[in-house]
Order: C-alpha cells, then sequence, then structure tokens
C-alpha cells in the first residue's frame, strides 16, 4: 500500500534527485492508501520529465507480483514500521538485490547480507545505496547470493513448529 509508514516519500524524492544518473524507471506498487495525499503531492511536483519515469501501477495480484519482482533492477523497502516484511523475503527469493531500513522487524530479516541495510530517515543513505546497486555488478551479485541464503532460515513449516512449541508451553 503506498502510505506514509512506507517511506514512499523517501523513495520518489530519492528518485527524483538521482533519475539523471540512472535509466531506470521508478515503480510503485500497492493501491493508495491512508494519508497518500502527500505522497501524491511530492510527484505531482516534479518535472514532466521525472514525473513519466514514475509508475503507479496500483494493487498487483499475487500471479503478477512475482514477475514483477524478478524484473526489477533493485527492491526498495526503507519502511518505517513494519509487522514483519514478507516483501523482502519475496524480494531476495526472486533474486532481486534490496535496499531496506535498519530498523523494525526488516532490520532481523536482512542481518545476514540479504539486503543493503540504510537509515530510512536519511535521504543520502537511501539514494547512495540505490545508485551503488544499480551500478555495481559485483554488489548485485553478492545481494542476489546473500539474499538466497537468507530465505533459507524461513519456512512455513518452521514458523508453524515454532507456534506450536509456543502453545504447548502456555498449556
Amino acid at each position: 500500500t503506498v502510505q506514509p509508514r512506507k517511506n514512499v516519500a523517501a523513495i520518489v524524492t530519492a528518485f527524483a534527485q538521482i533519475a539523471e544518473q540512472i535509466p531506470h524507471d521508478l515503480l510503485l506498487a500497492g493501491q493508495i492508501g491512508w494519508r497518500s495525499s502527500g505522497i501524491m503531492a511530492i510527484i505531482d511536483a516534479l518535472p514532466d520529465e521525472i514525473k513519466s519515469r514514475i509508475h503507479l501501477l496500483g494493487f498487483v495480484p499475487d500471479d503478477q507480483k512475482i514477475g514483477l519482482i524478478k524484473g526489477a533492477s533493485a527492491f526498495l523497502y526503507p519502511s518505517l514500521y513494519e509487522g514483519f516484511g514478507f516483501p523482502l523475503l519475496e524480494a531476495n527469493a526472486c533474486g532481486v538485490p534490496v535496499i531496506t531500513a535498519n530498523t523494525s522487524s526488516l532490520a532481523e530479516l536482512s542481518n545476514t547480507g540479504g539486503a543493503i541495510p540504510i537509515d530510512p530517515q536519511s535521504d543520502a543513505a537511501l539514494k547512495g545505496a540505490i545508485v551503488r546497486v544499480l551500478n555495481d555488478a559485483e554488489l548485485r551479485d553478492s545481494l542476489i547470493a546473500a539474499g538466497y541464503e537468507n530465505i533459507q532460515r524461513f519456512s512455513w513449516q518452521q514458523a508453524a513448529e515454532t507456534v506450536m512449541h509456543l502453545m504447548e508451553q502456555q498449556a
């Protein structure tokens, strides 16, 4: 969902500031959410040559999401607050370099090198990470390899066993 806690305003602002340095477009997936008017105002205020490279995709169904992620050059997920962060793991599983926040659950999900962790409040950190990932093939390859390793730590079987163990302790 496009909303403030996802830090979309920072993504758009960073993209606008580095757009001349990269040939990539910015794809924003997710339905427009609460308090998104500020984000939309930032996009609307951009020059047409930059605004034309930002694509609001809206809701992406599950059967199209994996293809969209796999086609990405980088997955930007500098969210300010997350409960878990499945999209980060989905990007790891798709072999896409991830840039994420070094806060909330995202820090734990990416602590094995499966992403570049950044301060989500730092525009400079986000811009720098994007440029590095898009321009450094060796870094991209290492993030992709680490992402594949990272997802091995997670499975639905493991989650179910953990929940069962916790329930048995409470009984």
